[in-house]
Order: C-alpha cells, then sequence, then structure tokens
C-alpha cells in the first residue's frame, strides 16, 4: 500500500475514533449509559480500521438495592480527553504524510515539466 493510501485510512478511522469520544463525552450525564472504545486494527492492504467496542455496562451488576433510579453511567471523562488529544495529535502527524506525499509529487511534476 502506498503511504497516501495508509494516512486516508488512518485519517478516516481517526475521524471515526474521534466521533465515538464525542458521543461519550455528550451522554456522560446520561443514566445508564454505556460508553464505546474505539479498537484499532491493521487492514491486510496495510492501511488501518476502527471498530468500536462497547464497555463495562452499569446494568451488568446486579443492584444492593431495588431502587427505581438507574445506575451511573461507565464514562471516564479524563480518559476520553486523553484519547481525544491521542487522536488529534495522529490526526495530525497523518495530514502533514498526506501534505509532504502533494509537495513531492508537485516538485515532482515542476522538474518533469
Amino acid at each position: 500500500m502506498i503511504p497516501l493510501d495508509a494516512s486516508l485510512s488512518a485519517l478516516q478511522s481517526l475521524q471515526r475514533a474521534q466521533a465515538n469520544v464525542a458521543h461519550n463525552v455528550a451522554n456522560s450525564m446520561t443514566p445508564g449509559f454505556q460508553s464505546a472504545q474505539a479498537v484499532f486494527q491493521p487492514t491486510p492492504s496495510g492501511g488501518v480500521s476502527v471498530n468500536l467496542k462497547q464497555t463495562h455496562s452499569p446494568y451488568d451488576e446486579s443492584p444492593d438495592d431495588f431502587s427505581d433510579e438507574p445506575p451511573d453511567n461507565d464514562v471516564d471523562l479524563a480518559h476520553e480527553l486523553t484519547q481525544s488529544l491521542i487522536y488529534r495529535r495522529a490526526f495530525q502527524a497523518n495530514a502533514a504524510v498526506i501534505r509532504t506525499l502533494d509537495e513531492t509529487a508537485g516538485n515532482f511534476l515542476d522538474i518533469i515539466a
């Protein structure tokens, strides 16, 4: 796989992972919300894909009391913020690869012309 395809694949996966972080944060105050985490996997063609994996559900535990209150959610805002920063930096790095490839191709075409 050429670097352009690998970087484009990474950008798409990172965008999906960042959207998942936004979804988790937006629902952080929703009682009983079950968050999902992004799991990145290499593809056979050399790129990367992302799958969303549901985390531990607060409904899986048997409550000690029988109240009508739904259990708390499982969103860790510190973890979500950290993941968001990691995805942002990875996105910037892959965008830089694409810019460099574009500049290199432009320079090559200038030399040929």
